[in-house]
């Protein structure tokens, strides 16, 4: 999947839209739902040209306790990076522990 450019920015914020969607369940996310957000985030082993890297982990809340998660994903552009870790922070029910997009 690649994410720079104009087409870049639409996968991107396709993406994001759906991580938000995932966001709404109040429960937390489901093993399903981790395993959605971690297919739509770019892979760093299958983007060795990618110029960013964005983490984000946190702890969803679930009944009864916490559940942590973390996601790493490497980009070509910061903005796509941005969009990604915007969209992952927002999918989080609990606290956000972690979240960055830097050079890679």
């Amino acid at each position: 999947m690649q994410w720079n450019g104009v087409g870049g920015r639409l996968a991107a914020a396709l993406a994001g839209a759906a991580l938000l969607a995932l966001g709404a369940c109040s429960e937390g996310p489901s093993d399903f739902q981790v395993a959605r957000i971690q297919a739509a985030t770019p892979s760093c082993d299958n983007n060795p040209d990618a110029l960013f890297v964005g983490r984000v982990s946190g702890q969803e809340d679930l009944m009864p306790g916490q559940r942590p998660v973390s996601y790493v994903g490497c980009f070509k552009t910061m903005a796509g990076c941005q969009a990604w870790n915007n969209a992952v922070v927002g999918s989080i029910t609990g606290r956000v522990i972690y979240n960055e997009c830097r050079p890679r």
